[in-house]
Protein backbone atom coordinates (compact mmCIF):
# COMPACT_ATOMS: atom_id res chain seq x y z
CA UNK A 1 0.00 0.00 0.00
CA UNK A 2 2.83 2.41 0.90
CA UNK A 3 5.75 3.25 -1.36
CA UNK A 4 8.40 4.40 1.06
CA UNK A 5 6.97 4.44 4.59
CA UNK A 6 9.06 2.46 7.06
CA UNK A 7 7.06 3.37 10.19
CA UNK A 8 3.63 4.64 11.19
CA UNK A 9 4.65 8.32 11.22
CA UNK A 10 5.96 8.00 7.66
CA UNK A 11 2.78 6.15 6.65
CA UNK A 12 0.63 8.97 8.04
CA UNK A 13 2.77 11.50 6.15
CA UNK A 14 2.45 9.47 2.94
CA UNK A 15 -1.34 9.30 3.29
CA UNK A 16 -1.38 13.06 3.95
CA UNK A 17 0.59 13.75 0.76
CA UNK A 18 -1.73 11.37 -1.11
CA UNK A 19 -4.83 13.21 0.20
CA UNK A 20 -3.25 16.57 -0.73
CA UNK A 21 -2.76 15.30 -4.29
CA UNK A 22 -6.49 14.74 -4.76
CA UNK A 23 -8.68 17.44 -6.38
CA UNK A 24 -10.59 18.60 -3.31
CA UNK A 25 -10.41 19.22 0.40
CA UNK A 26 -9.51 16.25 2.59
CA UNK A 27 -8.85 15.70 6.27
CA UNK A 28 -6.56 13.00 7.67
CA UNK A 29 -7.13 11.65 11.19
CA UNK A 30 -5.14 9.03 13.08
CA UNK A 31 -6.16 6.75 15.94
CA UNK A 32 -3.57 4.57 17.69
CA UNK A 33 -4.60 1.26 19.23
CA UNK A 34 -2.52 -1.45 20.92
CA UNK A 35 -2.50 -3.73 17.87
CA UNK A 36 -2.89 -1.26 14.98
CA UNK A 37 -3.09 2.33 13.83
CA UNK A 38 -6.11 3.52 11.88
CA UNK A 39 -5.61 6.30 9.34
CA UNK A 40 -8.83 7.92 8.14
CA UNK A 41 -9.34 10.26 5.19
CA UNK A 42 -12.57 12.17 4.56
CA UNK A 43 -13.45 14.84 2.05
CA UNK A 44 -15.12 15.81 -1.19
CA UNK A 45 -13.85 15.87 -4.75
CA UNK A 46 -14.19 19.41 -6.03
CA UNK A 47 -15.67 19.07 -9.57
CA UNK A 48 -18.11 16.24 -8.93
CA UNK A 49 -19.04 16.61 -5.28
CA UNK A 50 -18.28 12.92 -4.80
CA UNK A 51 -17.51 12.15 -1.16
CA UNK A 52 -14.63 9.94 -0.05
CA UNK A 53 -14.46 8.18 3.30
CA UNK A 54 -11.40 6.00 3.62
CA UNK A 55 -9.61 4.15 6.40
CA UNK A 56 -6.56 1.98 6.57
CA UNK A 57 -5.75 -0.32 9.47
CA UNK A 58 -1.96 -0.60 9.69
CA UNK A 59 -0.36 -3.14 12.01
CA UNK A 60 2.98 -2.53 13.80
CA UNK A 61 4.82 -4.35 10.97
CA UNK A 62 3.42 -1.78 8.48
CA UNK A 63 1.05 -4.27 6.83
CA UNK A 64 -2.33 -2.84 5.85
CA UNK A 65 -4.54 -5.60 7.18
CA UNK A 66 -7.81 -3.89 6.31
CA UNK A 67 -8.87 -0.92 4.21
CA UNK A 68 -11.98 0.78 2.89
CA UNK A 69 -12.26 3.44 0.21
CA UNK A 70 -15.94 4.43 0.02
CA UNK A 71 -17.02 6.86 -2.73
CA UNK A 72 -20.56 8.15 -2.92
CA UNK A 73 -22.59 10.70 -4.87
CA UNK A 74 -23.64 13.94 -3.15
CA UNK A 75 -27.13 12.44 -2.60
CA UNK A 76 -25.62 9.50 -0.70
CA UNK A 77 -25.84 6.85 -3.43
CA UNK A 78 -22.84 4.51 -3.59
CA UNK A 79 -20.54 4.96 -6.58
CA UNK A 80 -18.05 2.27 -5.49
CA UNK A 81 -16.25 0.97 -2.45
CA UNK A 82 -12.92 -0.89 -2.41
CA UNK A 83 -12.53 -3.08 0.67
CA UNK A 84 -10.04 -5.46 2.17
CA UNK A 85 -11.26 -7.29 5.24
CA UNK A 86 -11.95 -10.85 6.32
CA UNK A 87 -15.34 -12.40 5.88
CA UNK A 88 -16.00 -12.68 2.14
CA UNK A 89 -12.91 -14.48 0.86
CA UNK A 90 -14.67 -17.87 0.80
CA UNK A 91 -17.82 -16.61 -0.94
CA UNK A 92 -18.41 -17.94 -4.47
CA UNK A 93 -16.25 -16.14 -7.02
CA UNK A 94 -14.06 -14.38 -4.48
CA UNK A 95 -10.25 -14.71 -4.63
CA UNK A 96 -9.33 -13.28 -1.24
CA UNK A 97 -10.27 -10.51 1.18
CA UNK A 98 -10.11 -7.75 -1.47
CA UNK A 99 -13.35 -6.83 -3.18
CA UNK A 100 -15.26 -3.95 -4.72
CA UNK A 101 -18.88 -2.93 -4.16
CA UNK A 102 -20.77 -1.43 -7.10
CA UNK A 103 -24.38 -0.76 -8.02
CA UNK A 104 -25.79 -3.03 -10.70
CA UNK A 105 -29.43 -2.62 -11.67
CA UNK A 106 -30.04 -0.53 -8.56
CA UNK A 107 -28.65 -3.22 -6.26
CA UNK A 108 -25.28 -3.26 -4.53
CA UNK A 109 -23.11 -6.19 -5.59
CA UNK A 110 -19.78 -7.39 -4.28
CA UNK A 111 -17.17 -8.40 -6.86
CA UNK A 112 -13.70 -9.90 -6.44
CA UNK A 113 -10.81 -7.48 -6.81
CA UNK A 114 -7.03 -7.50 -6.71
CA UNK A 115 -5.09 -5.70 -3.99
CA UNK A 116 -4.80 -1.97 -4.63
CA UNK A 117 -2.39 0.77 -3.61
CA UNK A 118 -2.78 4.49 -3.03
CA UNK A 119 -1.68 5.40 -6.57
CA UNK A 120 -4.33 3.18 -8.15
CA UNK A 121 -7.01 4.59 -5.83
CA UNK A 122 -5.91 8.14 -6.79
CA UNK A 123 -6.31 7.29 -10.48
CA UNK A 124 -9.78 5.79 -9.87
CA UNK A 125 -10.85 8.86 -7.87
CA UNK A 126 -9.63 11.30 -10.51
CA UNK A 127 -11.42 9.33 -13.25
CA UNK A 128 -14.62 9.27 -11.19
CA UNK A 129 -14.31 12.99 -10.51
CA UNK A 130 -13.98 13.73 -14.23
CA UNK A 131 -16.84 11.38 -15.21
CA UNK A 132 -19.22 12.87 -12.65
CA UNK A 133 -18.18 16.56 -12.87
CA UNK A 134 -21.10 18.93 -12.65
Amino acid sequence: MFHAAQNIDEAVDEVGRWADSLPGEFEVDVADFDDATVIEVTGTLVSSGLALRAWLQVNPNMAVEQYRFHVQHPDGRLLWRRDRHPGHEDAPGMRGPEHVHRLRGGKEVRLPADPIDLDAIRVALIQANLQHAR
